[in-house]
């Protein structure tokens, strides 16, 4: 088994028992543990516990437009290290990133319903972000 597949298995069982939270400002379902709050405006989402935090945007013309865009963001954090998983679409993106001090993040253009969004975490422990990029992955619309 590779180390990839490994760590979606872990991934995914971390998230078994998870239920889905519907976050109807965005027209959107969220896997989350059982448990999570949603807490939400007309542009963003945070949907979390003491152990999952997951954010979405709605993305707007101060959103980046494109792969290069985000990927330019990251470069510029004070704390961003490396990106650990680069995936890129016609009209979505996923990267995954460390941080110093042993913290990481995800960030991912989605697009839900027909709507794009951006989803992810910054700044939390390694697994946390791996589940919520996990999570992101599979946001389906309300």
């Amino acid at each position: 088994m590779t180390k990839r597949a490994a760590a979606a298995m872990i991934a995914l069982a971390a998230c078994s028992g998870g239920v889905w939270q519907g976050v109807p400002s965005m027209g959107a379902q969220v896997e989350a543990p059982a448990g999570a709050t949603v807490e939400q405006t007309a542009t963003h989402a945070f949907v979390g516990d003491g152990s999952f935090a997951l954010n979405l945007f709605a993305v707007n013309e101060r959103s980046p437009a494109t792969a290069d865009e985000q990927r330019a963001l990251l470069d510029r954090e004070d704390d961003f290290v490396r990106v650990t998983r680069e995936e890129r679409g016609d009209r979505t993106w996923r990267f995954d990133y460390a941080l110093e001090d042993g913290k990481a993040g995800t960030i991912a253009r989605i697009v839900v319903g027909g709507r794009a969004l951006d989803c992810g975490v910054h700044g939390v422990a390694a697994d946390v972000a791996a589940r919520v990029g996990d999570a992101c992955a599979r946001v389906r619309p309300r």
